[in-house]
């Protein structure tokens, strides 16, 4: 059995890290011995040397905000891949300088013809998208829905003006911010509908959020949009997409007023993320390319062992 390394930060905030919640207990089920190493503790060489003598197959690391130059170590007895989940803001000032350091990136923002451009070779990068993953982002019994409208995660920038319009407008949001993360699933799990803003932290361009992987499961997705929303459901069918608030309630009342429609909706949304989009399809998809003696797995297989809400 090959083996695998995580390194990652295990816990934010008194609570498993967002890296746990992303992709903990998905290699495993794909065929891998996987281990969970704090960055926590960390120095490099007490990793090194603990590398050595355990040999992984592959490395795979969240980048946070240190440049760890000494991974190039590492590449003498294993292949070691940075997660970049930042990359488009920070492309310049940070993801760029890992490309002679490591054996390649899982790249979740940027655009890969960027990492071209600064001397990557295609087979180094690999595009990867937000998933669902059922051992981290299921709630055993759903709760009654008796939120209608919910918006779970940071209000920064200019979240809180949009969240005060919806609210002036009739339509107020119950907001769960810098909460547990269990508290988010309660939240979600809760709402008919729960919105998800796709301008950056820096306010100046749209990007792909993780949370669309997440809040389409458990309630109908209203979000604005980024490019490439539709790889992960389709507008008007699978989720409400909107430009204005004004068009965003409009689409809700619909809904309200016609239930069995919301419930399609909804139904069409947790269909898509199950057959198509949770994390074991993704790493499936991800290992096939980094690991050359890799077989698919049957992911519908594995999906079995969990109780899904279809």
């Amino acid at each position: 059995m090959k083996k695998i390394v995580w390194l990652l930060k295990t816990q934010e905030n008194g609570e498993y890290s967002s890296a746990v919640i992303f992709w903990y207990g998905i290699l495993e089920q794909l065929g891998y011995e996987v281990i969970y190493y704090p960055y926590e503790t960390y120095e490099p060489e007490t990793f090194y040397q603990e590398m050595k003598e355990y040999k992984p197959d592959f490395i795979f690391h969240p980048c946070y905000d240190k440049m760890h130059t000494e991974f190039i170590k590492l590449r003498e007895f294993t292949k070691i891949y940075v997660v970049q989940s930042d990359d488009d803001w920070r492309f310049d000032s940070y993801a760029k300088f890992y490309i002679p350091l490591v054996d390649g990136t899982i790249s979740y923002q940027a655009e890969k013809q960027w990492y071209l451009d600064n001397g990557a070779i295609p087979e180094q990068i690999i595009s990867a998208k937000w998933a669902f993953n059922p051992n981290t982002m299921m709630v055993d019994t759903p709760p009654e829905k008796d939120i209608l409208l919910s918006h779970g995660g940071g209000l920064y920038g200019e979240r809180e003006t949009l969240i005060q319009e919806f609210t002036t407008k009739g339509y107020p949001v119950t907001i769960a911010s810098n909460v547990q993360y269990g508290q988010l699933l309660n939240l979600w799990g809760r709402s008919k509908f729960s919105l998800c803003f796709t301008k950056s932290s820096q306010g100046n361009f749209r990007q792909k959020k993780g949370r669309i992987a997440e809040i389409g499961y458990h309630s109908v997705l209203v979000s604005e949009p980024f490019k490439g929303i539709e790889e992960y459901f389709e507008p008007g069918k699978e989720f409400i997409i909107f430009e204005t608030i004004n068009e965003a309630i409009e689409k809700i009342k619909y809904y309200e007023l016609n239930p069995e429609e919301y419930d399609q909706m909804l139904n069409l949304s947790r269909k898509r993320i199950w057959e198509t989009n949770t994390v074991f399809h993704q790493w499936d998809n991800i290992m096939s390319k980094i690991d050359y003696m890799y077989q698919n797995q049957d992911i519908n297989k594995i999906l079995d062992n969990y109780s899904k809400t279809i």
